[in-house]
Formats: C-alpha cells, structure tokens, sequence
C-alpha cells in the first residue's frame, strides 16, 4: 500500500501526513488558475450540414478490410447464386467441385458487387484477399464451413413432436 520506501525504512505516517498535504496545496494552486482560463473558454460552433458532420468525423482506426466486405455479404446473402456458393462445407456438395473454387467464384461475386455499388476499396482488391476475408466474415456470423460441417441438422419431426406436447396443467 502506498509507495515503495525510499530506503530501509518505510514511511512513517507523519512523513505520509506531510506530503499528502503539500501535494493538495499544489493541486489546489492549480485548480485556482484552471478555474480562470476556464471561463474564457469557447466552444467551437456546430456543423450545419449533414455532410460537414461526416466530415468531422474521426476515425479511432481505418476501417478493416472485414469491416468493408461484411455489409456487402449482407446484401448478397439472398442472392440465391452466392449462397449455393457458400452453402457446401465439402467438396463433394460444392458448385464448382471444390469449396475452395466455390468461395473464389463468392469472392468474384464480392468484387463485382463492390465495383457496381461503389465500394473502390473493396473493388481494387485482389481475389486472395478477397477469398480470405470472406471465410473470416463468415466465421464472425457462425456460418463458417468448419462451424457448420460438425453441427447436427435439424430434426424436423423431433421439433414438430416436442411444439405438439402440451405443457403439464397446474392442479
């Protein structure tokens, strides 16, 4: 508790006194001064317009290359073609024969969704980046391939049986 001793001895509570006091008597010197250059304070004005507030805005870090492409997975989640792309969790359930050419052709799909949609980040990028950046945004919803291949599926009639048991009445 307290600070290290300066030498063999700890610090006595007369010593520990005296300093708690001098160091109050320089923080309070200083509020005194803080409280006159405080008045004179001045708030810089609002912006106007919607656009000069997004211009303001500061960034505490850029934007990751997930954060770009995981509102365009959203977008193209119904997109029939790229969830079939993304469905198979092994090759032999896959479109192009290979899960691996399968999140190729998703991230294919990724790209030319970002070059019509006005993503240039996204746009320049290459399919490797592409391709790796998609199987990380999936695994941040839980519906990566190695996720999903070791869930059970679904038990169709075992939830239609356990939604028709009633629940036991109250006596």
């Amino acid at each position: 508790m307290g600070r290290p001793p300066l030498f063999t001895q700890k610090m006595t509570n007369a010593e520990r006194q005296r300093r708690y006091r001098e160091r109050q008597a320089r923080n309070g010197a200083d509020k005194e001064d803080n409280m006159a250059s405080v008045s004179q304070l001045r708030a810089s004005p609002l912006p106007t317009t919607r656009s000069a507030l997004e211009a303001s805005r500061v960034l505490k870090r850029r934007p990751t290359i997930l954060d770009l492409i995981e509102p365009i997975v959203i977008a193209l989640w119904e997109d029939e073609n790229f969830t079939k792309l993304v469905d198979a969790v092994v090759d032999s359930d896959s479109v192009e024969g290979s899960t691996d050419a399968d999140d190729q052709e998703a991230a294919r799909m990724i790209r030319e969704y970002a070059k019509s949609n006005r993503h240039p980040e996204v746009a320049k990028r290459n399919l490797k980046t592409l391709t790796h950046a998609l199987r990380l945004v999936l695994k941040r919803f839980g519906q990566g391939r190695a996720q999903r291949v070791n869930e059970p599926e679904p038990q169709i009639e075992a939830l239609q049986e356990a939604a028709q048991i009633e629940p036991p009445t109250a006596k």
